[in-house]
């Protein structure tokens, strides 16, 4: 069985950054109409979705660490309700299977999340930045370890730039900077991916991707995986994305697959 909480040393230490990862990786979703950009696979970028108009998805995530298997099952959706305001939810399922110790699995804590869009005080050309608070619902069994399971308040800014084509592909780069009111801890994701087109619908990605800070008050951690892939957007409304994510840092998964589908509308 695993411990009641996910501890910040060894096995569960890896287990509770990666799910800090997962979790903060998927507050702020991209805009469909921006795709071509940056609907990757960790990168996303603060919404610019007009009222009316959002999007439904959902991914399936599998890392393997060291002596644990984590699979990640989540559906999200995000909707325009005013000019520069957009809501989401995030609902995920987890299991992770310990080597020698059996397996855990539940549907783990939900998030609800809001974004104000602030490109009338931020000229996009610059950047394009938002302020956004995500709720998270406590769901999950604490004893499990799969996640908190407490109510947690999770303000944060968020920022992505297009450096546009450079060498036939296009160039972008995505932060994050964010801290949990509930729990103290407070973190910073910097991402960048080279994207390329190799035929008509079909999109090579060269993704690299930093989480880092505080995860919880007994410490710190980073998680800096490389995930190549590719994503295809053939399909009018759709895009299916295939990553296989490699760690980088100690702290990271040894490698991965992230599978994702989005329609927008």
């Amino acid at each position: 069985m695993m411990n009641s909480r996910i501890s910040i040393s060894g096995l569960s230490r890896k287990i509770g950054v990666v799910v800090a990862s997962l979790l903060l990786g998927s507050t702020a979703m991209a805009a469909q109409q921006d795709a071509s950009l940056n609907q990757l696979f960790r990168m996303d970028v603060p919404s610019k979705s007009a009222q009316g108009e959002g999007y439904i998805g959902g991914q399936v995530t599998y890392f393997s660490l060291k002596s644990a298997d984590l699979l990640d099952i989540r559906g999200y959706a995000q909707y325009g309700v005013m000019p520069d305001i957009t809501l989401s939810l995030t609902v995920p399922w987890r299991k992770v299977d310990i080597d020698g110790s059996g397996s855990e699995s539940e549907l783990v804590d939900i998030r609800i999340g809001g974004q104000y869009n602030l490109r009338q005080m931020i000229d996009p050309k610059i950047a394009m930045v938002a302020a956004q608070v995500v709720i998270a619902l406590p769901i999950a069994d604490d004893k499990k370890g799969l996640d908190k399971g407490e109510f947690q308040l999770e303000p944060s800014i968020v920022a992505y730039k297009s450096f546009g084509e450079m060498g036939g592909g296009v160039l972008a780069g995505y932060a994050q900077v964010g801290f949990n009111l509930s729990s103290g801890a407070h973190h910073l994701i910097l991402a960048a991916a080279p994207t390329y087109t190799v035929y008509n619908d079909w999109t090579l990605v060269s993704e690299f991707y930093l989480a880092c800070g505080r995860i919880t008050k007994a410490g710190s951690a980073s998680d800096l995986e490389w995930i190549p892939g590719v994503i295809y957007r053939g399909l009018k409304g759709f895009e299916l994305g295939l990553g296989i994510p490699v760690g980088v840092t100690s702290d990271a998964p040894d490698w991965g697959i992230i599978g994702k589908v989005t329609w927008a509308w």
